[in-house]
């Protein structure tokens, strides 16, 4: 173990011994939502509309795998927004336009457009220079869904789209949200309701640049350096704008697919909005910050989608700043591109020629998910039916053939809504992880043979081969007549892994209970439990697409509970254990009830809801009216549904030891581990591990009125041994009991001391049997004030000094060995326990005075998280007559 490696044990180690249940706020930690790992990894690729699912472990698509140009390795695209008036934008926009045409003779910019003559001379002039003409809707409402009004919201997008097919040689193939940077206006209803349809004149788009990317020190491939400003601020947290926007992504700057038929290209953070609102316009820091963001996009092999506009939030010559610093710093490895080209280069290169979409607006079937856990996206195709893998050493695409079908079961055309483009109820696959060595599965049919029913195919050896748990696999028979796969359980089960063993079951809709199986002794078994409250994975109506059924870990126990709401009831229930399934019931009632979750589904339809910061967001044409724009609801409510007194009380609710250890997020570089936990503990409140391996742990059992509630002291002091070497402890002793309030514990020698106001008191085991022979007190005086604020702390200094916390209490105390007194107000304090000198010191701190390795002394209150105590107090002692702060 190296000394980094026992510091962050020591630091993080008391907090697995506590149990603590209360997130570990870091900005740097890592979303415990970025959830598609181990089991769950392919579960993207089977649940309803969520443009929030990407993240830092998320495999990457990087620009070498879809660009097509030998040595490119990042794409930048400029895209504007708002236009409107030709002639503002062309007086705006011509220095970068002729900037980037000396690079390649293209002017590469996306214009994300409102309204405009399809006929503009300047328009056709743009074209024909390589400026390609976007979509961003006819109104600019913000937001595009508002006033209860659906139908109005799909017409400003709709109109807006046939506008842009207007336009002579135009190519739209990309959509931005109005106020995207700035509020909380994306929404998942958008995509499914809207975005996959196609207009009344036969249109549709390929893309969208409306979810925002931010680079954070979570990344161990990024420098750390240029993650924070010399101020010590993360360099582009700061420009989110509101605490509770919920548009972002973090580390993955690539492109990916919302909902089977978008290509989302995430604009990178800062947009020039973002920046004004911060430190007003045209301020230099900002093109310092995008220059940071560029660099590190190239570290990523990324894609940097920059938001601006022409309204003087940033000036076009600082655009042009930009693009020379691009040009000069990495040159042909930066590529700049508009989104049409994007689009092809990824229809290209990536997917042979097979665009997400059909020339109908429909679902062509591609599956991207990392086959071989390599951490980059790998392909599966259903025409050309092949499986692209990709091979990051050579930079290059492996391929081996597609033998089953993807996409949609083939149901009767007369009855098919063939207005939906895409919806996962009625695939044919389905993708899951299964096996010791977490191999992909997946259930589909033959494409050879579908007759023969569903078969269950896993990728082994760089190829798919048959399963050899099929003939135990459900459903292994399908419905068929002809050459059509009828509506039925065809399609209706999903993978997931719900117990969080990182193997999937297979979750199947059984008439109006959903069943789950998993493979026990190497076939696939019963499991004996559902779904509760007869909760459907998919609409009974297979035209329809969201039964308002959600998995999501509310409680960070690595198992996935349920929740569940629709325009009729609600539900939530926590996942209990392999036995007994989702036996634990948080909520439930009827869409009137006090208390109810807000409908995830309306009607069979998306509702607009993701998670994102522990809480379920919700963003519809119903929700404009709301703070932020949004319905919520947080984890944490709707856990106290569990305990009446603690949710009355406002109190969090207690998880068992390893549900608490999952939940605990640490920064990059950090990892906890549980080392105690009851019943060997209660109510720990401090600890220090002696030198012999052995934790002694001060428990404060008589807070807050003493153990009879008329204030008789119960507190004690525990001593935990590790008997068997295993890393954990397994044996503890009460060392000494009857304590008023012990707040601190200290190995000392041979001797143990423990701060309990009014004394600090030395105690000693002289015998050998883990119990306290003799207890004296080594300082006498200290104030007993609130149980809350009493001496503690007993921090070993740098100069052989053990540190106190005053607590807040102050007090007159006198060393017993040396009869000297002295007050302590206002003040914290030192005392050698050999000697029994004292003093005071800077700082008063009530609860846990801390040092760092150069002897900086750190302190706080309540209601002041931390002070540093700059210059100690017997510098300042030196000059009587001044009264220092």
């Amino acid at each position: 173990m190296t000394i980094a490696d026992f510091q962050c044990k020591l630091r993080y180690g008391w907090i697995g011994l506590l149990g603590l249940l209360a997130w570990l706020d870091s900005s740097q930690a890592q979303d415990p939502l970025d959830r598609h790992t181990a089991g769950n990894r392919l579960t993207y690729l089977d649940e309803p509309c969520d443009p929030y699912y990407v993240g830092q472990s998320f495999p990457k698509l990087i620009t070498p795998q879809w660009v097509g140009e030998q040595g490119v390795e990042a794409v930048v695209t400029l895209a504007i927004d708002d236009m409107r008036d030709p002639a503002h934008y062309e007086a705006y926009l011509r220095p970068i336009l002729d900037r980037l045409k000396e690079i390649d003779g293209r002017a590469a910019v996306s214009i994300m457009t409102n309204q405009v003559d399809p006929n503009d001379e300047q328009v056709s002039r743009w074209i024909r220079e390589g400026v390609t003409i976007d979509v961003h809707t006819i109104d600019h409402p913000c937001p595009c869904l508002q006033d209860s009004n659906f139908e109005q919201s799909r017409k400003t997008y709709n109109d807006c789209v046939d506008l842009m097919f207007e336009i002579p040689d135009n190519r739209p193939t990309t959509f931005r949200m109005p106020c995207c940077d700035s509020l909380n206006t994306p929404s998942p209803r958008f995509w499914s309701e809207i975005f996959n349809r196609k207009t009344a004149n036969g249109h549709f788009l390929h893309g969208d640049s409306s979810v925002f990317q931010v680079f954070t020190p979570d990344d161990p491939e990024l420098p750390a350096d240029s993650l924070r400003n010399e101020d010590g601020r993360l360099r582009f947290d700061k420009y989110i704008p509101f605490p509770s926007f919920a548009n972002t992504i973090r580390n993955y700057p690539y492109p990916y697919v919302i909902d089977g038929v978008c290509w989302e290209f995430p604009c990178m953070v800062p947009s020039d909005w973002q920046a004004q609102s911060l430190h007003q316009p045209n301020n230099p820091l900002t093109v310092e910050d995008m220059k940071v963001a560029l660099d590190l996009t190239v570290v990523k092999k990324g894609m940097m989608n920059l938001v601006f506009h022409p309204h003087g939030w940033i000036r076009n010559d600082q655009m042009v700043e930009l693009i020379d610093y691009a040009v000069e710093k990495y040159g042909k490895k930066v590529k700049f591109l508009t989104f049409a080209e994007v689009t092809e280069r990824l229809n290209q290169n990536l997917l042979s020629g097979t665009p997400l979409r059909d020339e109908q607006g429909r679902e062509n079937p591609n599956r991207l998910l990392d086959l071989n856990e390599d951490g980059y996206l790998d392909v599966v195709q259903a025409e050309p039916p092949v499986t692209r893998i990709w091979n990051a050493t050579d930079q290059t695409w492996m391929e081996t053939p597609t033998p089953f079908q993807l996409g949609r079961a083939m149901l009767k055309k007369t009855a098919m809504n063939w207005e939906y483009s895409s919806s996962y109820v009625n695939r044919v696959d389905r993708f899951g992880v299964v096996g010791p060595d977490h191999d992909v599965v997946v259930s589909s049919l033959s494409r050879t043979d579908p007759s023969v029913g569903r078969q269950l195919y896993r990728f082994q050896d760089s190829q798919w081969q048959i399963d050899a748990t099929l003939q135990s696999f459900p459903l292994t028979k399908s419905s068929t007549k002809g050459d059509e796969v009828l509506p039925g359980p065809i399609a209706r089960g999903i993978f997931r892994d719900v117990d969080g063993d990182g193997q999937c079951e297979w979750l199947q809709q059984e008439k109006q209970t959903v069943v789950v199986y998993g493979v026990r002794e190497h076939q696939w078994k019963d499991l004996g439990y559902a779904i509760p409250d007869a909760w459907r994975l998919f609409p009974s109506d297979w035209r329809l697409t969201d039964s308002g059924l959600r998995f999501i870990d509310l409680n960070q126990d690595g198992q996935e509970d349920v929740v569940a709401s629709d325009g009729s009831r609600f539900g939530a229930w926590l996942f209990d254990s392999p036995e007994t399934g989702w036996a634990r019931l948080l909520r439930k009632g009827q869409r009137s009830d006090e208390g109810a979750i807000p409908p995830v589904a309306r009607g069979g339809r998306n509702n607009g809801a993701w998670f994102q910061k522990d809480t379920l967001w919700v963003q519809n044409e119903d929700t404009a009216r709301l703070p932020d724009l949004v319905d919520r609801v947080t984890f944490s409510d709707l856990l106290v549904s569990q305990d009446t007194e603690k949710k009355n009380q406002g109190l969090p609710l207690p998880r068992d030891s390893e549900a608490g250890l999952k939940s605990i997020r640490v920064a990059l570089g950090f990892e906890v581990e549980l080392v105690a936990a009851d019943p060997l503990i209660a109510d720990p409140v401090a600890f220090d591990w002696g030198p012999d391996g052995r934790l002694w742990v001060a428990e404060m059992s008589d807070y807050p009125l003493g153990v009879d509630g008329q204030g008789q002291p119960g507190g004690r002091v525990r001593v935990l041994k590790d008997t068997d070497g295993d890393g954990q402890y397994d044996h503890s002793t009460i060392f000494a009991d009857n304590l008023p309030y012990p707040t601190g514990v200290k190995v000392w020698r041979d001797r143990i001391l423990i701060s309990t106001a009014p004394d600090l008191l030395v105690a000693k085991d002289a015998d050998g049997d883990g119990r306290a022979d003799s207890i004296e007190p080594l300082f006498r005086g200290f104030a007993e004030g609130n149980q809350q604020h009493r001496v503690n702390g007993l921090r070993y200094g740098l100069d052989h000094r053990l540190y106190l916390a005053n607590g807040d209490s102050g007090g007159h105390v006198t060393s017993t060995v040396t009869g000297e007194s002295m007050g302590i107000g206002g003040r914290d304090l030192w005392v050698h326990p050999d000697t029994g000198a004292m003093g005071t010191t800077s700082g008063q701190t009530q609860f846990g005075r801390n040092r760092d390795d150069w002897q900086h002394w750190f302190g706080g209150n309540n209601s002041n998280p931390m002070w540093h105590y700059v210059i100690e107090d017997h510098y300042l002692a030196r000059n009587p007559h001044v009264n220092y702060p």
